[in-house]
């Protein structure tokens, strides 16, 4: 990586991998054959696996395992940086899963995070913190993490969040877009077409779907705040 140049993209080929990868410049990095076939494990549990460190970075197709550490580090944190994807990645043993913050404002925006599945965490799946805001986290699934599947809490902002499945508590401190945005989406449930908002699938949701639209007629509410088309 060291001799990488910003906008290279780097293919990582199948095996297991020891180390704390620091990407401090625009890189596309992606694993050939998916996250079944290539796992990187930190080297030291205080510090992520992957540390995105400039805007644009793209982290594709990983197992991600941190040390099962009460750090505050996760297995893919981006802290102040724009425009960045994490996608396809499993994350697990990380204190959390994958990890959006600011130490600086208007940072952090515009970054997407996009079905990944985050389990076994000694924390929670993700996690969206400070004063973040303009990111998207679409299409995650998030089970068996230990203090919840994902947390919103500060004061993030106009974070998108949409179409994750959270199989768990949910920790959600502040209000954000939980739906498909900013229009109406078309999709299929069993075998019929519709548009409409979609949500976020919670097992702790209760609510009935009496026009079977695959849409709960009841918001899923987490105390202030709710998602109002939980499917």
């Amino acid at each position: 990586m060291t001799a990488a140049y910003a906008g290279d993209t780097i293919v990582v080929k199948a095996g297991a991998y020891t180390e704390n990868v620091l990407v401090d410049k625009q890189l596309t990095i992606r694993s050939e054959d998916g996250s079944d076939a290539v796992t990187v494990t930190a080297t030291s549990a205080d510090a992520p696996v992957f540390d995105l460190n400039a805007d644009g970075i793209i982290i594709e197709g990983f197992s991600v395992r941190g040390g099962l550490t009460n750090e505050h580090v996760a297995g893919i944190e981006i802290v102040d940086f724009d425009d960045c994807e994490v996608r396809y990645n499993d994350c697990a043993n990380c204190y959390n899963g994958i990890h959006i913050g600011n130490a600086v404002e208007e940072t952090a925006t515009g970054n997407i995070v996009e079905e990944n599945y985050c389990h076994d965490n000694t924390r929670r799946g993700i996690s969206l913190r400070d004063q973040v805001s303009g990111n998207t986290v679409y299409n995650n699934t998030c089970r068996n993490n230990t203090d919840g599947e994902i947390c919103i809490k500060d004061t993030p902002s106009d974070n998108i969040i949409w179409a994750n499945t959270f199989d768990g508590t949910v920790e959600i401190k502040y209000g954000n877009i939980f739906h498909s945005p900013p229009e109406e989406v078309t999709y299929t449930y069993g075998d019929t077409e519709f548009t409409g908002y979609v949500g976020n699938y919670y097992t702790g949701y209760t609510g009935e779907d009496g026009n079977g639209d695959g849409i709960g007629d009841t918001p899923m509410s987490y105390g202030t705040y709710k998602d109002e088309y939980p499917p």
